[in-house]
């Protein structure tokens, strides 16, 4: 899941029903942010107070998770 930085019950209570499958749960956040949903497997902070930067990373983020599940699914190297 990615926080912007603003309390989300929406974000909550996907988070939640995650947990309550069983599915692996990761939260990349922004370091300011405090987390009151349940606890998460994977917390990414991200250090910085400036949107820019925020968004910067959470591409980078996302584009690790990409390349993480393509090399799974399709045993790239």
């Amino acid at each position: 899941m990615f926080a912007d930085g603003a309390h989300d019950p929406a974000m909550e209570t996907v988070a939640q029903q995650a947990v309550d499958f069983g599915c692996p749960t990761a939260l990349v956040r922004p370091e300011k942010l405090a987390w009151t949903g349940p606890p998460v497997e994977f917390c990414f902070q991200l250090p910085t107070d400036h949107d820019g930067e925020q968004v910067e990373l959470a591409l980078l983020f996302g584009r690790l998770l990409c390349e993480l599940v393509e090399r799974g699914l399709f045993q790239v190297v």
